[in-house]
């Protein structure tokens, strides 16, 4: 049975607990039952039987088989094993992370702040510290450096990741549009990175421009979210990212990549000397 027209597609087989949110309501009938049962017993799931899944649901085993390679995965063993992968780092995409109908200053204050302290714990969880140190020192050794992003969020924080790097003394430089992007990487040479930014990892203006920086010897650079299924051009170095919360009290989806951003420069500036030209203005410099 085929999902209804309508439906979303489902998310890549490594991201199976946002699938579950985005397909809510989605799944054919008997397969919605299965997914109430496994957003119920997320833990108890990852150690379950196929026939374990099936009578708790009151569907068929290949129901559940069906459930889960519509998720993405070969199978309930795969499903299972993913599952298990993503709990550490995903269960918060299943619960709303402001409470609806709040208010009161005070409160929506610290509902926004918790929101943004959850983000940075999955941020911290997610990122490999050996790619993520390969990532700052190709970034503080380079000889320029090109931040890209399409969209509100991520565009954003190419600018700011720009205005941040300049200060290490190399040239750096931000664009959105999607043409700039390939025309700005295809001058990029060896010792040169570009650093991109996606808040899904389906852009393909940035992928495009990835790829076309690599050719030519660049150092690529993406953070992105976890779990992204396009989120690795060819051998291109990669963090990732919390995913972006639908609601609207919630912190701005680009709090997780600027944070990036600041891990990638601080020990690096201060052991390097300024390197700020001269503007010749005296109240420029004062500032």
């Amino acid at each position: 049975m085929t999902p209804p027209p309508n439906a979303p597609r489902a998310a890549a087989p490594n991201d199976v607990i946002t699938a579950l949110s985005d397909m809510d309501r989605h799944f054919a009938a008997r397969e919605q039952r299965v997914a109430e049962v496994v957003k119920a017993n997320l833990e108890a799931v990852t150690q379950m039987t196929i026939a374990d899944l099936a009578a708790l649901a009151e569907v068929s085993t290949p129901t559940v088989v069906r459930f889960c390679r519509t998720l993405g995965c070969d199978g309930f063993r795969d499903f299972k094993m993913v599952l298990a992968q993503n709990l550490a780092v995903s269960r918060q995409y299943l619960d709303p992370p402001v409470a609806p109908g709040a208010t009161g200053g005070v409160e929506v204050v610290q509902q926004v702040q918790d929101a943004a302290l959850r983000s940075m714990a999955t941020l911290e969880a997610q990122i490999d510290a050996d790619t993520f140190e390969r990532a700052r020192s190709a970034i503080a050794g380079c000889r320029s450096l090109l931040a890209i992003g399409v969209g509100g969020g991520s565009s954003m924080t190419a600018e700011e990741a720009a205005n941040r790097f300049f200060r290490l003394g190399r040239i750096a430089v931000a664009t959105s549009d999607p043409y700039l992007m390939q025309m700005r990487a295809a001058a990029m040479q060896p010792g040169d990175v570009l650093l991109a930014f996606s808040n899904s990892g389906h852009a393909a203006e940035v992928i495009a421009a990835l790829r076309v920086a690599r050719s030519y010897g660049a150092t690529t650079v993406c953070i992105t979210r976890d779990g992204s299924p396009r989120r690795r051009p060819p051998r291109s170095r990669c963090a990732s990212t919390s995913r972006k919360s639908r609601t609207s009290t919630s912190p701005p989806p680009r709090v997780s990549p600027t944070c990036c951003c600041s891990m990638r420069w601080p020990r690096r500036l201060r052991a390097r000397p300024p390197r700020t030209a001269p503007t010749g203005c005296g109240g420029c410099a004062r500032r």
